[in-house]
């Protein structure tokens, strides 16, 4: 199977901005939506529009946390209902907004053929692990089952399978590029 990762497509398109703060002034975990791990009782995430434009199916914050529109993530649970969390966001927009926390970080990347910036030896909390990635690619066959997560040590992408790919497009869903991950 083929798999792809999303990323924002460079048309006339809104950027998302997660907020600091809920509405109620408790603070905003920025990274709690890139952990492959269910959320209990998750309050809606509010957002604000760092830059006007269209309003897309797909958002990804600086954060990693994916945003997308309710369209997009009713036709992804059809496709892989245990691997998502599907979370209201609050986005001062026209449409109906949620955060799609992937459930499944993936051991899959192939270091081998991907082109990776690691932190030096000596960094006190993630030595050896990847910095920036310039080229991403994944070994299809450790992905199992899967149809959408994240790469471990790598969450702020998302990955999605031919499959997703296929129904999004065919949806006519807005604001993706996809780039292969697997050969």
């Amino acid at each position: 199977m083929h798999y792809y990762q999303l990323l924002m497509a460079t048309d006339d398109r809104w950027t998302l901005s997660i907020c600091r703060e809920f509405p109620d002034g408790s603070p905003v975990d920025k990274w709690a939506y890139t952990r492959c791990q269910t959320l209990a009782s998750p309050s809606p995430v509010p957002f604000r529009v760092r830059v006007q434009g269209d309003a897309v199916d797909y958002n990804s914050t600086a954060f990693g946390c994916l945003v997308v529109s309710s369209r997009m993530g009713q036709i992804i649970e059809e496709i892989s209902p245990d691997e998502i969390q599907r979370i209201p966001a609050l986005v001062d927009a026209k449409g109906e907004w949620e955060v799609l926390n992937l459930l499944h970080c993936v051991d899959c990347i192939d270091f081998e053929r991907s082109d990776i910036q690691f932190y030096p030896d000596d960094h006190p909390e993630k030595a050896g692990k990847p910095r920036g990635v310039k080229k991403l690619r994944i070994n299809g066959a450790s992905v199992g089952n899967c149809h959408i997560f994240r790469p471990r040590d790598w969450t702020v992408v998302e990955i999605v399978s031919e499959k997703i790919k296929q129904a999004l497009e065919g949806n006519g869903i807005k604001g993706i590029e996809y780039w292969p991950v697997t050969e």
